[in-house]
């Protein structure tokens, strides 16, 4: 029922995982070079290639998607009123003012490294071994987990999966980069004004 793994595959899928742990804790960067020579030594990621229609399809995939993901956003802060925002988001509700440094670490910076870990090497790594089914859910589970804040868990869920559709639909990461520097942008921008 289940399948075994080889001992070089589940050392590298622990790599892999261990290298989320730099989301988590700041303490954790000392994790970093082993994962580093994990992922130099790993040559079986799949090629990025283009497919037929990327752009109609990932603009439909968008225009049908983006409002799932602002819905469940809107029914988790309903449904979930007890729990409060994520510290930074609270910090920009009160302050209501941003330095640019801020808006390029979260337009720019965060989906960038968050989706080559998640969308590209570890969703690349969790499908070669357990199929694309189970990816998703891992690496959309581990996504909104990483963000630390029970309200935004459901939001981030749907979003991760989003983007990991993002990233099989078209076949590499850039898409899924880019529509989450979009979201961002967008749930920043609700967050200011």
């Amino acid at each position: 029922m289940y399948k075994t793994l080889p001992k070089s595959k589940l050392k590298k899928l622990l790599l892999t995982s261990s290298f989320g742990l730099l989301f988590v804790t700041p303490f954790s960067i000392f994790s970093l070079i082993p994962n580093l020579l994990a992922f130099q030594k790993y040559k079986n990621l799949e090629k990025s290639r283009l497919k037929k229609n990327i752009l109609s399809n990932s603009f439909y995939c968008f225009i049908f998607f983006f409002p799932l993901v602002i819905s469940v956003n809107i029914l988790s802060s309903f449904m979930l009123p007890e729990f409060n925002a994520q510290s930074v988001v609270q910090n920009l509700l009160i302050s209501n003012n941003i330095r640019i440094e801020q808006i390029i670490s979260i337009v720019f910076i965060s989906p960038f490294i968050e989706e080559l870990y998640f969308r590209g090497l570890l969703f690349d790594q969790i499908r070669s071994s357990f199929g694309i089914f189970i990816s998703i859910i891992i690496t959309s589970l581990y996504f909104s987990f990483i963000h630390l804040n029970i309200i935004s868990l459901p939001t981030l869920f749907t979003l991760g999966i989003v983007l990991a559709l993002f990233k099989i639909i078209s076949g590499h990461v850039y898409l899924s980069i880019l529509i989450h520097m979009f979201f961002n942008l967008f749930m920043l921008s609700m967050i200011l004004f």
